[in-house]
């Protein structure tokens, strides 16, 4: 007979279920950052406010905000192209690779 033990799973169904949810509200929450699943591991759960049915109600958004401002290369930024110079300042003309060459 073998006498090995299964591991004791520490969590309920229901709680597993219930972290999993919080989980993907979260990175809902973080969809404008570069990799959410990094990002969510910065949020204190412990200050997210929930109601009835476990949806957050409050405390996401602040630390989204003071994620982005500290750690802002986390989240996606807009590229702008670069401005032409005023002479090939046409659609016609500027061409952002060719301009290297015609300088």
């Amino acid at each position: 007979m073998n006498n090995q033990q299964t591991p004791e799973i520490n969590s309920t169904p229901e709680s597993s279920v219930e972290s999993d949810y919080l989980d993907c509200q979260i990175k809902l929450g973080l969809s404008s950052s570069c990799d959410a699943d990094i990002a969510a591991l910065l949020i204190d759960k412990s200050v997210l406010e929930l109601d009835e049915s476990g949806k957050i109600v409050g405390g996401l958004e602040d630390q989204i905000s003071t994620l982005r401002e500290l750690k802002p290369y986390l989240f996606k930024t807009k590229l702008t192209s670069p401005t032409p110079p005023d002479s090939l300042n046409t659609a016609e003309t500027y061409d952002p690779f060719l301009s290297g060459f015609n300088a």
